[in-house]
């Protein structure tokens, strides 16, 4: 019976917009929304002045048209020269007037309106009207609606006419007021409006496009670092971590993110060149006990009838055993600690009596190299933290001045507890060391003298400074003019979990 397997398809990757593109869009957009608005508001401005030098025309018009009308005694005259009006008794696209008496009588009219009337309001305005209004042919037009009163002339005895204001005026006779509508195509008006939008428009349009193309040009050759930057990160090689990124040509935007990543591949390859020497250290010394575990097996194999030869051999097994569980016990402990999967259990505890069970652990370790504890407590001693880690702690520290002090020396162990903290100290003769090793202490696998070290695998001093971190104490180490190494533990007296 055949079988299938489903299997979910491959999503594809979400499309990514490029950071060109973005600024492109935005930028293009951008443009085109203030091309667009400044175009509205050129063309709102023309609009209204353009309109408004119409409408002054008009009035002007109308103005010449009131000046033309006369009162001569009680009788009223329009006085149109000859052709001077051409434009009100042409056949195409004519202008209109009316001008009517005070009682709504016609007064004068236009040629080009035949046997028609304009429109006017019904009541005086006291100001010139200006109306939109359909003319007598049906063209679309503007009409302007002036009220006013003819100026009165008299003649002199040689025949010349002088105007005459109205407290000169002889006896009995009045002005006859009179209203004057003006009628004219708005075509004009429209077609120059057409022409500023047809420029407006076309002025935005090559705004536009030339904004955009400037914009890609300068977008392209601004982004052209990163770009270059992209391409190297890109072609990075997991072998090759020595690149640099920062270079003298990067724009001051972009100088960050090239640190930032040289850090960070500085800091790689010193991470991987740390496993590398871990993995190296690891092995080497894992070989060592196994060799020697196959060595003592060669040998017992040889004499099995030896039982003092097999009681030793496995007294030596059991110590070559417990070197390989201390140094996995201390990689496992590292390895949590500093992976941050440790969780604190505060319990109280009198740090003296913590230090003394300590060092009995460690005394048959000393008396084989003829090593003597001098331990010194102050004040009232209870700490509440996590126990075993500050056991954890204490045994690498002691372990490591009994491993490297010399045969027959004192080991010096101060412990004080006061408010608000405490401090324990733990110091031993360190012949061969220099101050300049101090910064090599707490290195993984580090170890001065390899001759002498005994059953410390160079990770006690590791494991106390990340425990230390853990439970928030702080370590430090001191070399004294006579060659004595003092490392020293200050934390507070309560650890909260």
């Amino acid at each position: 019976m055949a079988t299938s397997s489903s299997r979910a398809p491959d999503t594809p990757p979400a499309r990514r917009w490029s950071l060109r593109r973005r600024l492109g869009l935005l930028t293009g957009g951008g443009a085109t929304v203030l091309a667009i608005a400044s175009g509205l508001s050129a063309d709102l401005i023309m609009e209204r002045r353009l309109r408004r030098d119409y409408d002054s025309d008009l009035l002007e018009k109308a103005r010449v048209l009131e000046t033309l009308t006369e009162q001569e005694g009680d009788d009223l005259e329009f006085e149109a020269v000859g052709d001077a009006l051409p434009e009100f008794s042409r056949a195409e696209k004519p202008e209109y007037f009316e001008i009517w008496h005070d009682g709504g009588e016609t007064f004068v009219r236009s040629t080009s309106l035949g046997d028609r009337h304009l429109t006017r309001a019904a009541v005086p305005a006291p100001r010139p009207l200006l109306k939109n209004r359909r003319l007598p042919d049906g063209r679309e037009g503007r009409t302007i609606q002036l009220d006013f009163v003819p100026r009165f002339v008299v003649r002199d005895a040689e025949g010349a006419e002088h105007s005459v204001a109205a407290a000169e005026m002889p006896p009995g006779v009045h002005r006859q007021p009179m209203t004057l509508v003006l009628a004219r195509d708005l075509a004009e008006l429209r077609i120059a409006l057409t022409r500023v939008r047809a420029v407006l428009g076309g002025a935005a349009i090559a705004f536009v496009v030339g904004l955009i193309a400037v914009v890609r040009w300068a977008i392209g050759r601004s982004l052209r670092p990163l770009q270059r930057l992209a391409d190297r990160v890109e072609r990075l090689d997991p072998d090759a971590l020595d690149a640099r990124f920062s270079t003298p040509d990067l724009p001051a935007e972009i100088v960050p993110l090239a640190s930032r990543l040289d850090d960070l591949l500085r800091r790689l390859r010193e991470a991987i060149e740390r496993e590398r020497l871990f993995s190296s250290n690891v092995a080497h010394e894992l070989r060592t006990p196994v060799a020697e575990l196959r060595s003592l097996a060669e040998v017992a194999a040889r004499w099995p009838g030896d039982r003092e030869a097999i009681r030793g051999f496995f007294s030596d097994v059991e110590t070559v055993a417990g070197q390989m569980e201390g140094l996995i016990a201390n990689l496992l402990a590292l390895a949590r600690s500093e992976a941050g999967a440790e969780t604190l259990q505060p319990e109280e505890a009198v740090l003296e009596d913590l230090t003394r069970a300590v060092w009995e652990r460690l005394r048959a370790r000393a008396q084989a190299r003829a090593l003597s504890l001098d331990l010194t407590a102050r004040g009232a001693g209870t700490v509440v933290t996590d126990v075993a880690k500050l056991k954890l702690i204490l045994t690498n520290l002691l372990g490591n001045a009994v491993d490297h002090a010399p045969p027959g020396s004192t080991v010096a162990c101060e412990v004080r507890v006061e408010e608000p903290g405490f401090q324990v100290s733990v110091s031993n003769p360190a012949p061969g060391l220099e101050r300049e090793d101090l910064g090599r202490l707490f290195d993984r696998f580090w170890r001065k003298d390899e001759a002498r070290a005994g059953h410390n695998a160079g990770l006690g001093l590791t494991l106390v400074r990340s425990l230390c971190v853990t439970l928030g104490y702080r370590v430090e180490p001191r070399l004294s003019d006579e060659g004595r190494l003092r490392i020293e533990i200050t934390g507070p007296r309560v650890v909260s979990a």
